[in-house]
């Protein structure tokens, strides 16, 4: 993931949330939990789909059963979230990639910005898996400002030469979102589960996750983890042998 820089530029289509940060969203120094601040940066990506006539429903009719389906998330953190601050996340989708819609985020704390965020996006059909691309929707304004993009290049996770199992998680209710699948945040949170954070006085401070398939209820996520010569860290989950997402952590 190439480091991000925030790009001024005069955008429309831009939605601004405030956000507070509770204590019970807080890890044990006070900090946000990175799969909540995930899901804020999700809450305003659908916040603002309904503000551009693209939400799960709308999309579902245009389509014909097609929902929208994170695939890829960067995010790099200048500074941590504490209770009790407050904090604002503006986004902006950055266009549209072969099948791919780009969306991105500013992640501010007052006049200070504290992080930054890219994101692709797919239709897909749970149906028949059937990708609807960009062209095949009529809203013109979903397909954004490429020019204002934070970073866009959200590019395949090379391993490192070797990994070694970190750790098990079966599926269970409080994983599964309004797909019946893993909702995209709690992949971060099994992860920094596995990674044992807790254990390690450390936090992440920026991320690349990439979303391969779906996890179903009752499968059992085999973690698998290993360093990069930057001290990095790779996290693989796999059903079965194969693949269901990966990502490259930073800690700090």
């Amino acid at each position: 993931m190439v480091a991000p820089t925030y790009m001024e530029a005069i955008m429309t289509n831009i939605l601004t949330r405030e956000f507070y940060v509770s204590g019970n969203e807080c890890d044990y120094d006070g900090r946000i939990h990175v799969h909540t601040l995930q899901s804020k940066l999700m809450d305003c990506a659908y916040i603002h789909a309904e503000d551009l006539d693209v939400s799960r429903q709308e999309v579902q009719a245009l389509t014909g059963g097609g929902v929208w389906v994170l695939v890829r998330l960067g995010v790099s953190l200048n500074a941590p979230l504490h209770y009790p601050q407050t904090f604002t996340i503006d986004t902006w989708p950055t266009g549209v990639k072969g099948p791919y819609f780009g969306r991105d985020y500013v992640i501010r704390r007052g006049d200070e910005t504290v992080g930054q965020a890219s994101s692709a996006w797919l239709i897909v059909n749970p149906d028949t898996t059937r990708i609807i691309r960009g062209r095949d929707l009529p809203q013109a304004d979903i397909h954004g400002n490429p020019g204002a993009a934070v970073c866009y290049d959200l590019e395949k996770i090379a391993p490192p030469d070797e990994l070694k199992v970190i750790g098990r998680h079966i599926v269970q209710y409080a994983d599964l979102d309004i797909n019946n699948h893993v909702n995209n945040t709690r992949y971060l949170a099994i992860a920094a589960n596995a990674l044992a954070l807790h254990t390690r006085r450390q936090c992440m401070t920026a991320w690349q996750i990439n979303y391969t398939e779906q996890c179903l209820s009752g499968e059992e996520i085999v973690l698998s983890s290993g360093v990069y010569d930057d001290r990095s860290l790779y996290v693989v989950g796999e059903v079965d042998g194969k693949r269901r997402f990966d990502m490259r952590v930073w800690l700090g």
